[in-house]
């Protein structure tokens, strides 16, 4: 068993970047020159139109090629079908109100 780790980047055809990191675990297949793979995706982005992908839960397999050492992976987005809402994660942040302020209570006084 071999565990791959993988970082890059990649861009869009509308020129957006999308930061990628693969977790996985291959094993020698009997061909005996491709290892399959199984992996866990992570993708984080800026660019709005992508934004959805900084919360999701992406698994792949495919196939490493030793002796050209290309990868091929399918990946698949699981989707949260128990959740009565989507998540807020990889929204963009509300903005605070100027008027909220904070005091911290001095030590000893509850």
């Amino acid at each position: 068993m071999w565990t791959p780790n993988l970082r890059g980047v990649i861009r869009t055809t509308d020129d957006a970047d999308i930061l990628l990191t693969v977790h996985g675990q291959s094993v020698q297949e009997q061909t005996g020159r491709r290892r399959a793979i199984i992996a866990r995706l992570e993708l984080l982005t800026e660019h709005d139109r992508y934004r959805w992908l900084n919360s999701s839960f992406v698994v792949g397999e495919g196939e490493i090629d030793e002796e050209t050492e290309k990868w091929w992976i399918h990946a698949f987005v699981c989707v949260n079908e128990v959740a009565e809402h989507p998540p807020g994660i990889g929204q963009r942040r509300r903005r605070r109100s100027a008027s909220r302020s904070y005091s911290p209570t001095p030590r000893g006084s509850l």
